[in-house]
């Protein structure tokens, strides 16, 4: 395997799609900049580089139609993958379903990428943006990386679709992702069975709920020095049946939570913990840096 051209002059292959087919397991996949009008299947090993790999999606160089690498429509990354790369892309949501990717790859990375959700006229196809989830029966995922990106687009409080769902993980880090005002159910979802999680360096501001925590054991999990602004729910929200077994929230500045953005109604707090999550001795919640919502005042 080697690098494979995609799109553009001297290119190999037209679309992704050809060069996922027509290329051999472990290769390189390089994109020109352009629009890729296509739903992509990866069902092999394979990395996919953008025009801006390595170029953090948050620098200014970034975001100009005429330079980035876009793929319109659906990614679906099969559970025979062992390991996916995706770097330096934008990924459009799928007009017709409004969901970017789904991966249950066995390891993956998603880095220095722009991911812009978009509201379809019929629905959501399914209920997350970025979704990591693997079908019932296979193994937990080895690891998932998501770095350096940047989630935006369509904010939707009504059918509250989530940008980021990960769950069944030996390791997951998030850090260093921006979210703007995006998704309305949630930015980053962590549901249980996993073993390290670690959430850091992210900035959330808006949306729905910026982390939350639900069903199921997590061995260790780690958000640390976060900074989430404004959200429509919770900051930090330790949901329903959660088993947090080890670990520390520890520096995040949250502020500004828990005041709907539709009618201004007091709904939440910027750390909502609930009766029914466990926390286990090993797992501590150190100052977070607030400035108190309205809820947070009523409980003091």
């Amino acid at each position: 395997p080697g690098v494979v051209r995609v799109g553009g002059a001297n290119a190999q292959f037209a679309t992704i799609q050809a060069a996922v087919n027509g290329s051999p397991a472990g290769s390189v996949l390089l994109l020109a900049a352009g629009v890729y009008n296509e739903r992509v299947t990866i069902n092999k090993d394979v990395t996919i580089l953008g025009a801006y790999y390595g170029i953090p999606a948050d620098e200014s160089s970034r975001g100009s139609a005429n330079g980035e690498s876009v793929i319109k429509g659906y990614m679906n990354v099969a559970a025979t993958v062992n390991q996916f790369n995706l770097d330096g892309v934008t990924l459009l949501g799928d007009p017709t379903g409004g969901v970017n990717m789904r991966v249950q790859a066995a390891s993956s990375r998603l880095t220095n990428s722009i991911i812009t959700g978009v509201r379809p006229p019929g629905g959501y196809a399914d209920f997350a943006y970025v979704k990591y989830i693997r079908d019932l029966g296979l193994p937990a995922y080895t690891n998932i990386t998501v770095q350096n990106n940047v989630f935006n687009g369509n904010v939707d409080f009504s059918a509250t679709p989530v940008v980021l769902q990960l769950n069944r993980a030996e390791s997951i880090q998030v850090s260093a992702n921006t979210f703007l005002n995006t998704g309305g159910g949630g930015n980053i979802v962590l549901a249980g069975d996993s073993g390290a999680i670690r959430i850091q360096d992210n900035l959330i501001i808006g949306g729905g709920k910026g982390v939350i925590t639900q069903e199921g054991g997590i061995e260790k999990l780690e958000i640390i020095n976060n900074t989430i602004l404004d959200s429509n729910l919770s900051g930090i929200d330790l949901n329903f049946n959660s088993i947090l077994k080890s670990g520390l929230i520890e520096g995040n500045l949250v502020q500004g939570s828990g005041i709907n953005r539709t009618n201004q109604a007091v709904t939440s707090a910027n750390l909502s913990v609930s009766p029914q999550a466990e926390l286990w001795s090993d797992f501590r919640i150190c100052l977070l840096y607030t400035s108190p919502s309205p809820r947070d005042r009523t409980r003091s």
